[in-house]
C-alpha cells in the first residue's frame, strides 16, 4: 500500500474516541519513548494493538517490536492539513 502520510505532513490528532482497526494512531516508539511515530492499527485485542506502516518494505512496526499497549496511544489522526487537506476519520 502506498503511504497515506508523507514525511513532514502536518496532522490533527485527538485523544478522544474509540480506536478501531484501520485507524491511524500516534504513539511513542517502544525502544525510544521520546520519539513519536504514526502507524495504522491492523488488529487489536484486550492485550494490545498490532500496528503497521503503510509502506511495509520500509516500515518498522509490530513485526519488529510486537504489540503496543492501548495505554500508550497519544491519539488518533483525524485529518492531514498540510501539505494537502485530507480526512482520515
Amino acid at each position: 500500500m502506498a503511504p497515506s502520510l508523507r514525511e513532514g505532513a502536518r496532522v490533527l490528532v485527538t485523544s478522544f474516541g474509540r480506536k478501531r482497526v484501520g485507524d491511524i494512531i500516534v504513539f511513542p516508539l517502544p525502544h525510544y519513548p521520546e520519539t513519536q511515530t504514526i502507524k495504522r492499527i491492523i488488529s487489536m485485542d484486550e492485550t494490545g494493538l498490532v500496528v503497521e506502516g503503510d509502506n511495509l518494505t520500509r516500515s518498522t512496526d509490530s513485526r519488529h517490536y510486537g504489540t503496543i499497549s492501548k495505554d500508550v496511544v497519544i491519539g488518533k489522526v483525524q485529518f492531514q492539513y498540510y501539505p494537502k487537506f485530507r480526512w482520515y476519520i
